[in-house]
């Protein structure tokens, strides 16, 4: 028989997990356009490429906040974010609320505790695997950032190869490139 505890144990951690999975999805898809837009400018004409990559990495920098803000807001409002209203929002909100409480019953009703806690192991491990990658793409994204800080410092052609550097650096370590 599953217990309540390990019900809610499991429930938290799926949600966790599918958070993190969102995260790092949406951190690779940032990376991934970076990488795209370098090798698609690489054979531009030099001044203008300098323009480019200037914009790339502003870009991916910007983006990366973004996600993290909205990360955040996204955990302090919880899923309670623009409630229907009137009849037939009260219905919507009903019928999915139904749904969803089928679908888990349905779930619960199929597993064991050895289930649960074998799901529940799997999930912790594939939690610390998606940690350690946002933790590996957030560094690269400030390192990007915080890099192009300093290189504004440089003299044009110096700041032009340490810009390009600075994106393949980004991409090798986080294993795009």
């Amino acid at each position: 028989m599953v217990s309540e505890d390990q019900i809610h144990k499991h429930k938290e951690q799926r949600r966790q997990l599918e958070q993190k999975r969102k995260l790092v999805s949406d951190l690779r898809a940032i990376l991934s356009n970076l990488k795209e837009e370098y090798i698609r400018r690489k054979h531009t004409f030099p001044l203008v490429r300098y323009g480019k990559l200037k914009i790339m990495i502003k870009s991916a920098v910007a983006q990366f906040r973004d996600l993290l803000k909205k990360e955040g807001e996204e955990e302090e409002e919880g899923s309670q974010s623009n409630p229907p209203t009137g009849l037939l929002g009260n219905a919507m909100k009903l019928a999915k609320t139904t749904e969803a409480l089928r679908k888990e019953a349905e779930l619960y009703a199929n597993l064991s505790s050895k289930d649960i806690e074998k799901e529940l192991n799997n999930f912790a491990k594939e939690i610390a695997e998606l940690e350690e990658q946002f933790q590996l793409y957030e560094r690269n994204i400030r390192s990007l950032g915080e890099s192009y800080e300093e290189s504004k410092s440089l003299a044009p052609v110096r700041r032009y190869t340490a810009m390009k550097s600075m994106i393949k650096t980004c991409l090798t370590e986080s294993s795009l490139l």
